[in-house]
C-alpha cells in the first residue's frame, strides 16, 4: 500500500507541476529525462533494502514516468500531421491496455529469480529504450525549434 501510494503521489505531483507550466520548450529532451529517470529510479528502487529509501525511489520513478507520458502526449498532439492525428492517437490509446503484458513477463522473471532482480531488469530495459529512442526525440525537438523560428 505504501509503495503504490508513493508511486501515485509522484505521478500526481508531476502532473500538477507540468500542467502549471505555460510551455515546455524541449519536449523531447524533457520526455527522455523522464523516461531515463523512470528506468534509473526503478533500478534503485529494486536494489534498495530500506523501505523509506524505497518509497523515495518509487516516488521519483513514477514522477519520471508521468513526465515522459505527458510529454509524449504533447509531442503526438503537436508533431503528428492533422490528417494522421486521429489514427496515431487511437493507436496510442489501444496500446495502453498492453501494459499488463509487461507485468506478465516481470512476474514470470520474478518467480524464477526474485522480484528485485526482475524489477531491476525492467528498469534496465527502460533505460536501454531511452537510449534507443534518444536520436528520434532529439530530431523532433530540432524540428519544433525550426518551425517556431519561422513564425
Amino acid at each position: 500500500g505504501y509503495i503504490l501510494s508513493a508511486a501515485g503521489a509522484g505521478a500526481l505531483v508531476t502532473t500538477i507541476a507540468i500542467s502549471s507550466l505555460k510551455e515546455v520548450g524541449r519536449k523531447g529532451v524533457f520526455a527522455l529525462i523522464g523516461l531515463s529517470s523512470f528506468g534509473g529510479f526503478l533500478i534503485l528502487f529494486a536494489l534498495s533494502p530500506w523501505l523509506p529509501l524505497s518509497l523515495i525511489f518509487i516516488t521519483l520513478a513514477y514522477s519520471g514516468a508521468m513526465a515522459y507520458e505527458t510529454m509524449l502526449g504533447a509531442l503526438l498532439q503537436t508533431v503528428v500531421p492533422d490528417s494522421m492525428r486521429g489514427r496515431v492517437l487511437s493507436f496510442q490509446t489501444a496500446t495502453w491496455g498492453l501494459t499488463g503484458v509487461a507485468g506478465f513477463h516481470t512476474g514470470a522473471i520474478a518467480a524464477a529469480i526474485g522480484a528485485p532482480i526482475a524489477i531491476a531488469i525492467g528498469g534496465a530495459v527502460v533505460l536501454a529504450n531511452a537510449i534507443r529512442i534518444a536520436p528520434t526525440f532529439w530530431r523532433l525537438d530540432e524540428r519544433a525549434v525550426e518551425h517556431s523560428d519561422g513564425d
